[in-house]
């Protein structure tokens, strides 16, 4: 999901603007699409061994980071408010922070956020089992949500990640008729649309998508 920035073209940023890719992306891959927006890209990785892999990506690639820094949000050195968009996606979940950690660590990158700039966070919808919990499974979209409120962030959309042979990056925003129109594109028929469309009206449209994308604005 780290490589996964469509969002980038639904949300407006200034194009002299700066960002931050705080994924734990081994590849230059989002850092490049943020590239494509922001005049300034800058990293954070939480240790060397994935910021010291870096390098080669960037060279093939042919780009260079303004900054290339090792650390957390809560020790990052930029200033507060330096930034207008915060890539993060899915790499609290691989960290295995607890709830406490979690919400520390937005409440640093809402730190970092220019008024009105965008955090893009990601997680792989929890099992069952694990719904109400934090793990390497996941997070569940109702707990991240509310730790992002807390953090003082507002203006918080869902995007829905539902990957395909045709096209990987597929996103659907969390709204009901553009779950109606993913559903049809892809050809849902018969009792499986019935049981999406019964999901829908339940409330559990999480539930018809393995994993989602949390855009909040600072």
């Amino acid at each position: 999901m780290n490589s996964l920035a469509p969002w980038l073209w639904l949300v407006d940023f200034d194009a002299h603007g700066k960002a931050l890719d705080a994924s734990d992306a081994p590849t230059g891959d989002l850092a490049a699409a943020l590239m494509g927006h922001f005049a300034e890209v800058h990293l954070l990785r939480a240790d060397n061994a994935t910021l010291d892999g870096l390098p080669p990506a960037n060279s093939r690639e042919g780009w260079a980071p303004a900054s290339a820094v090792t650390g957390t949000f809560r020790a990052a050195p930029w200033p507060r408010g330096t930034f207008d968009c915060i890539a993060l996606h899915d790499a609290l979940v691989r960290r295995r922070l607890p709830k406490t950690d979690v919400l520390a660590e937005l409440e640093g990158a809402h730190r970092l956020l220019k008024p009105g700039g965008w955090l893009a966070l990601a997680s792989p919808r929890p099992s069952r089992v694990r719904r109400q919990s934090l793990d390497a499974t996941g997070i569940p979209r109702t707990i991240l949500s509310r730790l992002l409120t807390q953090a003082h962030f507002h203006e918080i959309r869902c995007l829905f990640v539902d990957p395909s042979v045709d096209n990987p990056r597929t996103v659907v925003p969390d709204a009901k008729p553009a779950i109606g129109a993913n559903n049809t594109l892809e050809g849902i028929r018969g009792s499986a649309m019935w049981k999406r469309r019964a999901a829908v009206g339940l409330g559990l449209r999480s539930a018809l998508f393995p994993a989602y994308i949390l855009l909040a604005r600072a």
